[in-house]
């Protein structure tokens, strides 16, 4: 379940947690998104179930069909609504920032990541990024309260976007190749892990006593022939 206690947090002068704040009104207005895309792929399966006549006699694999475009409108959803399945919490959630409200332009700074998240995985995001640019929009210009910076957060996740950030002092353009790379052999090793799991518990037991295949009248036989 999702670790509430990591709801980003920004405490303000006036001590009010408007991230935490903010963050819970985009996670309402979010999953209202995607319930209402789910309701709408569930009409579209009835409606195709109608049509091949209700019993499944669009062919023999109508069932598998339907059942892969199921898994692929729910991954869909989860992208749309920036919600790792996984973790089981809103990519937004894994970061904490504060907005740094000094002379000129508001600043954007990463406070804390979660080791592993979502936005870790996706960007490589580390604590003390100041980000410069979310996808196309310049945070320095189009940013200045945690309403636009959750929105712009979550579109990068979900889009798939970049995150640039300066990072001592140099501007670097987030994922990185290097991340990327790592990520993908992480989850290539995970996937080798699972398949040789899978394949040890199918794997039949062989017994190391061997097979008695004599009838019983054979070992009454073989039995008093034993006897002295």
């Amino acid at each position: 379940m999702t670790d509430k206690s990591f709801v980003a947090k920004a405490y303000l002068d006036d001590n009010v947690d408007e991230q935490a704040i903010r963050s819970l009104r985009c996670y309402d207005q979010v999953m209202r998104m995607a319930f209402g895309l789910i309701s709408l792929l569930v009409c579209v399966g009835i409606m195709l179930w109608a049509m091949v006549g209700g019993d499944g006699s669009g062919g023999p694999g109508y069932l598998q069909t339907v059942s892969k475009a199921n898994k692929q409108a729910k991954a869909q959803v989860n992208v749309i609504s920036g919600y790792d399945p996984t973790r089981q919490m809103l990519a937004t959630d894994s970061i904490r920032y504060r907005i740094d409200r000094g002379s000129g332009r508001p600043k954007l700074i990463v406070t804390e990541v979660m080791p592993n998240g979502p936005m870790a995985d996706r960007f490589g995001l580390v604590p003390n990024d100041r980000v410069v640019e979310i996808g196309s929009l310049d945070v320095n210009m189009n940013v200045s309260n945690f309403d636009d910076a959750t929105a712009a957060f979550h579109d990068a996740y979900a889009r798939g976007g970049t995150i640039v950030v300066m990072r001592e002092n140099q501007k670097v353009t987030l994922p990185t190749p290097e991340h990327v790379a790592m990520i993908a052999e992480r989850e290539r090793l995970a996937s080798a892990a699972a398949a040789d799991a899978g394949a040890s518990a199918a794997a039949p037991v062989v017994s190391s006593t061997p097979e008695d295949n004599r009838s019983a009248i054979q070992k009454a036989l073989d039995a008093a022939r034993s006897k002295p």
